[in-house]
C-alpha cells in the first residue's frame, strides 16, 4: 500500500477514532484482510492496530484537555469509553497521571506515547536538532489568528498563515518570526483558536506595530526545509515523534518559527525555517 493511501486511512481512522473501533472495522475501510492490516500497521508504523489505536485515542485525549474546554465526560463519550472512570483509569496508567492533573499541569509530556497520526516525510535525524537556551528578545509586528478542531489535522493551518507569510517573507528585509500559542474557546468542546503574532526583531518605529516579549528559556530548535503541506504538519509531527524520541517536555508558551527574508529561500511548493519549541 502506497503512503499516500495508508496516510489516507489514518486520517479515517484519526476522524472516527473511539473505544469501540476494532481492526475488522479498519480492515472492512481498506478492503484488505485482517492478517494484511495488521502485517501493514507493524511495517509502516512499528506497533499493532491495536497497539495504534490505544495510543492514538490517548494522544487524541491530551488534545482535548489541552486545547479545548471539553469536560472529561464529554471526552470519554467521544473516544468511546463506557463511563469516564474507564477512561480515567487507561489515562493514568499511561502517563502516571488523572486527566484533571494533566490539563492543569503547565507542562504536555508525550513520552512513552509516540504514536503519529500519519507517515511523515520529514525527517527524524537528530542532526536537525539542537537544544539551546534563548535570551529574552523583542518582536514588532501585529497579530493574526484561525479556528482549528479537534481531532486536530491541522486543515487551516495553511489558508491564512501562508498568504501572511508569503506575503511578508518578501519585504522584511532580514528575519521573521512567528509566535504561536493556543487560545481556549470557552464555549466550544471540538474547537480551539490559534493565535500568532508576526514580526521582525526589535522595535520598528510604525504605529501599527505591536511590541512582543519572548522570554529566555530552553528551546528545541528543529531545521525544516520541505514542502508546504510537510510545513503544515509539522507541529504534530515534533510534538508526536522528535519531543518523546529526545525524552523532552513541551512548556505552554509560545512557539517560535524564524524565516529569513530572501526571495530565493521562499519557494513556490516549498518552504524553510528554524522551529523552536519551549522544552524542560
Amino acid at each position: 500500500m502506497r503512503t499516500k493511501v495508508f496516510n489516507n486511512l489514518l486520517e479515517w481512522i484519526e476522524e472516527n477514532l473511539s473505544a469501540k473501533m476494532k481492526v475488522d472495522d479498519i480492515a472492512k475501510k481498506s478492503g484488505y484482510s485482517r492478517r494484511y492490516i495488521y502485517q501493514l500497521f507493524v511495517d509502516k508504523l512499528g506497533v499493532s492496530p491495536i497497539e495504534y489505536l490505544r495510543g492514538r485515542r490517548l494522544c487524541q485525549a491530551t488534545n482535548w484537555l489541552k486545547l479545548t474546554n471539553a469536560s472529561g465526560q464529554q471526552i470519554a463519550n467521544k473516544l468511546g469509553y463506557s463511563c469516564y472512570q474507564a477512561f480515567s483509569r487507561d489515562f493514568r496508567k499511561h502517563f502516571n497521571v488523572s486527566p484533571i492533573e494533566f490539563r492543569k499541569n503547565h507542562e504536555w509530556n508525550m513520552n512513552g506515547i509516540q504514536v503519529t497520526p500519519f507517515i511523515s516525510e520529514i525527517s527524524t535525524d537528530i542532526s536537525l536538532c539542537e537544544i539551546l537556551n534563548m535570551s529574552e528578545m523583542k518582536i514588532s509586528g501585529y497579530e493574526f489568528s484561525y479556528t482549528e478542531s479537534v481531532p486536530y489535522l491541522a486543515e487551516n493551518r495553511l489558508g491564512i498563515r501562508k498568504s501572511i507569510i508569503s506575503q511578508e517573507i518578501t519585504k522584511c528585509g532580514g528575519e521573521l518570526y512567528i509566535l504561536s500559542e493556543i487560545d481556549k474557546k470557552d464555549d466550544r468542546e471540538n474547537s480551539f483558536s490559534v493565535k500568532c503574532f508576526i514580526g521582525v526583531s526589535g522595535e520598528v518605529n510604525y504605529k501599527k506595530c505591536i511590541l512582543k516579549k519572548v522570554y529566555a528559556g530552553k528551546y528545541l530548535k528543529y531545521s525544516f526545509s520541505g514542502s508546504w503541506e510537510e510545513y503544515k504538519l509539522l507541529p504534530t509531527f515534533l510534538s508526536v515523534s522528535v519531543l518523546p524520541l529526545l525524552g523532552l517536555i513541551r512548556r505552554d508558551v509560545y512557539d517560535i518559527e524564524r524565516f529569513y527574508c530572501d526571495e530565493d529561500y521562499l519557494l513556490e511548493d516549498n518552504i524553510s525555517c528554524e522551529y523552536y519549541i519551549p522544552v524542560i
